[in-house]
Parts: C-alpha cells; sequence; structure tokens
C-alpha cells in the first residue's frame, strides 16, 4: 500500500499495483490540518513540521487526518507487515501518535529524522535501532523478534540474492551501480540516481 496525500503524485502513482490511497496520515481523527503541495519537500504546515511556514506560490488543502490504526483497520492488514517507510516532512510522531501497538508489528521500519519522542516509542515497544541511512538522519528500525533472520538477510551481499524479482517480472531492469566521490551508487528503478 501506498498512502500519498499529494494530489498531484497520483497518476505517477497510477501504475503500481499496490493499493494507492490518498490521505493525511494522522491524530487524532478528523483534526483537519493545512498540507501544501510544495513538490517533494509538501506537507503538513506549522510549528514542528519540515514546512514551518505557509508558502503562498504553492498549493495548499484543509485535509481530515486519518489515524493509522484506522487506515490498517480498513484495508485489513496482516498484523506483521514487512516493511514500512514513514517519510512525511517532519509528522513522522503524529503518524504513529495512536499506532496500535499491541495487534500490529513491523519487522522493519524506514524512518525519516523521528523525533526523541518517536525513537523512545520505537524503543518501547521492542524495536532497535539498526543504522542510520543517509546524511538526513533517515533511520532503520528493526522488531527485535526479527532482528536475527533480517541480519541474516543483511549481511547478504546483492550477487547472492535472487537474480530475478517483481520489478524484473514487470520489465524494469535492476539498477545500475556506479562511483560518485568513490562511493557506489545505485540508480533508482526510474534510472535516477
Amino acid at each position: 500500500m501506498c498512502v500519498e496525500p499529494n494530489v498531484d503524485y497520483l497518476p505517477g502513482l497510477a501504475h503500481r499495483k499496490c493499493t494507492v490511497v490518498r490521505a493525511a496520515i494522522g491524530s487524532p481523527e478528523d483534526k483537519t490540518q493545512l498540507f501544501t503541495f510544495g513538490g517533494a519537500g509538501g506537507g503538513f504546515v506549522g510549528d514542528g513540521f519540515d514546512n514551518k511556514h505557509e508558502r503562498q506560490e504553492t498549493k495548499k488543502e484543509m485535509m481530515h487526518m486519518l489515524p493509522l490504526s484506522e487506515l490498517l483497520r480498513k484495508v485489513n492488514a496482516p498484523p506483521v507487515i514487512d516493511l514500512f517507510s514513514l517519510d512525511v516532512e517532519g509528522a513522522e510522531s503524529i503518524v504513529m501518535e495512536s499506532f496500535p501497538w499491541s495487534t500490529h508489528r513491523f519487522k522493519v521500519l524506514l524512518v525519516e529524522r523521528p523525533k526523541p519522542d518517536l525513537s523512545k516509542a520505537l524503543i518501547e515497544h521492542g524495536y532497535v535501532l539498526l543504522r542510520g541511512n543517509a546524511i538526513f538522519n533517515d533511520e532503520t528500525w528493526v522488531d527485535k523478534a526479527f532482528l536475527p533472520s533480517v541480519m541474516q538477510f543483511a549481511h547478504r551481499r546483492w550477487s547472492d540474492l535472487p537474480q530475478h524479482s517483481c520489478m524484473d517480472a514487470s520489465g524494469h531492469h535492476k539498477p545500475a551501480g556506479h562511483s560518485i566521490n568513490g562511493k557506489i551508487v545505485l540508480e533508482s528503478w526510474d534510472g535516477t540516481a
């Protein structure tokens, strides 16, 4: 599933086989929050978010928040989810504020710049910080119960992985690697770095 509140991105997501949901995830339910459609930097506007001030040149909309727990219920999400990527321009804590920790688990979470309250909640609910991923302080967290299997996979080399993936079956090819400043960088599936 892909959750995206920015209507400008929906045409580009239409080719995906996953369920695409247009929603602003957060708590409490039905609270309205100003959302700006400022491209990749769009998102909620206000103190505590990446978008501190409303920019006059961008489209904006008051959106009703939908708690993540309610979305998971509506789509009949399984109790254990393999991967959850949370990148919401400073609203990560609001998204996870009412998360049903007792009914749903993530094996692996990718979180963009978690604030201290979210890091504390992850630790309290049995997650461990595996690593920082980028200069932007994105982090990978793992459920302790799944840590041994994740670590076993994490130590595998690219060449040891299956050579055909769902992306191959869809006509997309594995990204090509190249070097930037002496570091190997993989291109994304669409060919951009």
